[in-house]
C-alpha cells in the first residue's frame, strides 16, 4: 500500500483523486436510490428486492474499492464499501418503507447512519494493514 495521504480524504486538496470521489458516489447513490426503488416509490410493484440489494452490494464494493484506490488496501475498500452501501440501503429501506411520503434528506440521514459499520470496518482494516507494515 502506498502512502498517498489520508485514506478518508474527500477533496483533491486532501489527496483524493477523481476516481476516489466517483467511488464515494458509487457507494452513496445506489444505496439511497435503491432503497427508494425497493420500498416501492418507483411505482413498479414487480421490483425484485433481492436483485436491488445484490446490485447495491456490488456497486458498494466497487465504490469502496475506487474510494480507497491508491490509498488503502483493496480488501479494505471492497469490504468496507459493500458493508457501508448495504447497511445504508437496509436502514434507508426500513426507514422509508410503508410511508406515503418522505424527504430526501431523511433517506440521506438513514443511509449515513446505516453506513457507519462499513466505515468502521474500512478504518479497522487500514489500521491493521498499517500496523503490519511497521518495522520491528
Amino acid at each position: 500500500m502506498k502512502d498517498n495521504g489520508n485514506p478518508f480524504a474527500l477533496h483533491r486538496d486532501d489527496g483524493a483523486t477523481r476516481l476516489n470521489q466517483i467511488g464515494l458516489l458509487l457507494m452513496f447513490l445506489p444505496g439511497v436510490l435503491g432503497a427508494q426503488e425497493a420500498a416501492g416509490f418507483s411505482g413498479d410493484p414487480e421490483v425484485d428486492r433481492r436483485f436491488v440489494f445484490a446490485l447495491n452490494t456490488l456497486g458498494g464494493a466497487l465504490g469502496g474499492w475506487l474510494f480507497g484506490l491508491g490509498r488503502a488496501p483493496a480488501h479494505a475498500g471492497l469490504l468496507g464499501g459493500a458493508l457501508a452501501s448495504t447497511g445504508g440501503m437496509v436502514l434507508t429501506y426500513f426507514g422509508i418503507a410503508e410511508r406515503d411520503r418522505f424527504f430526501f434528506i431523511e433517506a440521506v440521514f438513514f443511509w449515513l447512519v446505516g453506513s457507519i459499520p462499513g466505515a468502521l470496518t474500512y478504518k479497522t482494516l487500514i489500521g491493521r494493514a498499517t500496523r503490519s507494515r511497521r518495522p520491528r
